[in-house]
């Protein structure tokens, strides 16, 4: 009997119809590694990583690359160091500044390739401008105040090196110095003599006492203090006489000269025994308002009627006033005038606070 039905009209032999049939059999059962590759190429979703580079490399994609976006972000980093900067400079001023600037105008330029950092480059060139210019208006009026201050220091201390030379003098000559000389043999009685008859300033005499007694012997008392050799030492810089402004010969300090003053016109010089409401409520000297050679000897004459000298220098409204017992106040230019004259006379009887 016949294994298969079609083996009764197969002419071939027997058992090589069994081996043809065994191989096809074996070739229906097993499928090959080639055949399930290819099946699962077939039904693989997951594109392989050549596909992925294709698309990557596909013309047709628009959408932006992530490599892309941080390359161009980064580009226009001028803009952000200008706003950084921009920002600094209000407590660094001119040092972060003008760089801020100058990396504001760097972004601005980058902006148009990169389409970024523009709004960030005109912040940092705003902030740098605004706050670097108030920076220097500020550092100015500071340095301004502060160099105010040193200067009115300066004539502080200048005016208590004249109140030692003023009392050193009175220790030598038992009195003050004179406010000025004139001629041997004239006399004006108690008016102020004419200044063509003046020869000598007190500034003058007392500049032993402030350490210039080299130039005080270069003086000739007897002639006129802008004579041609008295001019060559009026003309010199004596820094106890300075305002602490300017470095010339110029001087605001002046004494009080008049009749009801420590400095009479027509009558030696008072001594501090006559100050009957004591050194410390009359004043010697004070800063003048009006300026001039510290040799000139012009000093604040007080009218029995009419209005007192203006005090102090033009950017202070203080001015400073030497008191007759060496100390030194600062009082306001508008003082009353009443109470200036109450503080020039020696003897009135009064006594005035100046507190």
């Amino acid at each position: 009997m016949p294994r298969y039905e079609d083996d009764e009209d197969d002419d071939r032999p027997s058992r090589r119809r069994r081996r043809e049939r065994d191989d096809e059999d074996d070739e229906d059962d097993r499928p090959s590694r080639r055949r399930r590759r290819d099946e699962d190429d077939q039904y693989e979703e997951r594109p392989s990583r050549r596909r992925r580079n294709e698309y990557e490399d596909d013309d047709d994609d628009d959408r932006p690359r992530r490599r892309s976006r941080r390359r161009q972000s980064g580009e226009n980093t001028a803009a952000g160091i200008s706003l950084t900067l921009g920002l600094l400079s209000i407590v660094l001023n001119v040092i972060t500044g003008i760089p801020a600037v100058i990396f504001g105008i760097m972004g601005l330029k980058n902006s148009g390739r990169t389409g970024t950092g523009k709004g960030m480059a005109i912040a940092g060139i705003g902030s740098a401008v605004v706050c670097t210019a108030l920076s220097c208006v500020g550092l100015y009026y500071f340095w301004n105040m502060r160099g105010g201050r040193e200067a009115e220091n300066r004539a502080f201390n200048n005016a208590k090196q004249l109140g030692i030379a003023f009392h050193n003098t009175h220790d030598v000559n038992n009195r003050f110095v004179p406010a000025y000389t004139t001629r041997p043999g004239t006399f004006f009685g108690q008016n102020p003599a004419p200044m063509d008859q003046r020869l000598t300033s007190w500034r003058t005499a007392i500049l032993p006492y402030i350490e210039q007694d080299n130039l005080f012997r270069q003086y000739d008392p007897m002639q006129p203090w802008n004579s041609p050799r008295n001019q060559m030492v009026t003309a010199t810089y004596v820094p106890t006489f300075s305002d602490g402004v300017d470095k010339t010969n110029q001087t605001r300090f002046r004494v009080f000269t008049g009749l009801k003053t420590p400095f009479k016109h027509g009558q030696p010089p008072i001594r501090i025994v006559e100050m009957t409401d004591g050194t410390s409520n009359t004043a010697l000297m004070a800063e003048s308002a009006e300026i001039g050679p510290w040799g000139e000897p012009n000093d604040m004459e007080v009218q029995p009627f009419g209005p007192m000298p203006a005090l102090g220098g033009p950017d202070s409204p203080f001015a400073i006033i030497l008191m007759a017992d060496g100390s030194v106040r600062r009082v306001r230019k508008t003082i009353d005038e009443r109470t200036l004259r109450l503080l020039v006379d020696p003897s009135d009887g009064q006594v005035v606070p100046l507190d």
